[in-house]
């Protein structure tokens, strides 16, 4: 592993005072980083400045421990986000969307920031209408409930598409849930709301 100011970010400790401070991070083989984040007023409030209390933190050590627990770490995440790319490619080849442990489709980059979806894909995904996967094509938030074929009932749910990127996110949900929001928030659709 290759020894740089970048790296050495992950070692920084945290300071004890609100206005940060400086620390140097050293490596077992005497590489040695400085970090100075003193933060200073601007403008008006510069003139306080001299009075501002930093933490000093010296040097902190880095153990071959601690470099090595961080490189098995580092490892593994790009080991994850190779099988997580993998999962996704096998999915879409398949005709179905991943969906994560907390409930979120698992999107391309390209679909995140272009903010479209596979309607089929994800219809085939739930077993749901596609009629009722084009209620989420919405700007503003929106939340669609959907039965699938096999009585399952989900709401599926985006953030406002104005400031957000796209992620959707599927749970599953009673019957009455779905009628209490209904009820809650009346909507044309009887399965559909955006604000």
């Amino acid at each position: 592993m290759k020894i740089t100011k970048e790296l050495a970010v992950n070692f920084k400790k945290s300071y004890s005072c609100k206005m940060g401070g400086t620390q140097t991070v050293c490596f077992p083989k005497g590489e040695k980083f400085f970090f100075n984040d003193e933060h200073l007023y601007s403008g008006r409030g510069s003139k306080y400045n001299k009075s501002i209390n930093y933490s000093v933190l010296g040097d902190v050590t880095v153990t071959k421990q601690e470099l090595k627990d961080f490189d098995l770490k580092l490892k593994a995440r790009k080991s994850n986000l190779a099988k997580e790319r993998k999962q996704v490619e096998l999915a879409k080849q398949t005709g179905v969307y991943v969906i994560d442990s907390n409930g979120y489709l698992e999107l391309s980059m390209q679909e995140r920031y272009s903010k479209v979806f596979d309607v089929k894909r994800l219809a085939n995904t739930l077993k749901i209408k596609i009629s009722q996967v084009k209620l989420l094509n919405s700007i503003g938030k929106t939340y669609v409930f959907a039965e699938s074929e096999n009585g399952t009932f989900y709401k599926l749910y985006h953030a406002d598409l104005l400031c957000n990127s796209l992620s959707i996110h599927v749970s599953e949900i009673s019957k009455v849930e779905m009628q209490e929001f209904i009820i809650t928030w009346g909507t044309n659709e009887t399965n559909h709301f955006v604000c």
